[in-house]
């Protein structure tokens, strides 16, 4: 049986979360944000993000715990692609460590840099100021 979409693995989990089964929510939530982070799609990873919040809302205990994870994992991941930015490990997304192996590709150059950058040292083009400094 081929692996379900993103669509059908984020019904699944509404499905699940609708008749109070969260971990099962929490287990498609996992599967629709693999397959939209494998298909870059931040409006998707933007969805499981929301699925992810009613989850923790609704469930307690563990399952709590695992929704918030999830949740963080597709707003990390959706930021990070929305600013062209390229995570070394899935965890990073998850946990913010290892910063300084992410990565961002050079808008003139194409060449690969530390995503906190603001000049590209093979070109010396300059990142616009972030309009807030990252946490």
């Amino acid at each position: 049986m081929p692996a379900p979409d993103h669509r059908q693995a984020l019904d699944r989990a509404r499905d699940a979360l609708d008749r109070g089964r969260a971990k099962a929510a929490v287990r498609h939530g996992w599967t629709a944000a693999q397959d939209a982070a494998r298909a870059r799609r931040p409006d998707q990873l933007a969805e499981v993000a929301d699925l992810a919040a009613a989850i923790a809302e609704r469930a307690g205990g563990r399952a709590a715990g695992d929704a918030e994870v999830l949740g963080r994992y597709c707003a990390r991941l959706r930021e990070e692609q929305l600013a062209g930015i390229e995570p070394s490990r899935p965890l990073d997304a998850i946990f913010d460590v290892f910063r300084r192996q992410r990565t961002k590709t050079c808008p003139d150059c194409a060449e690969k840099i530390k995503a906190d950058a603001r000049l590209c040292r093979y070109c010396g083009y300059r990142y616009p100021a972030d309009p807030e400094p990252r946490r």
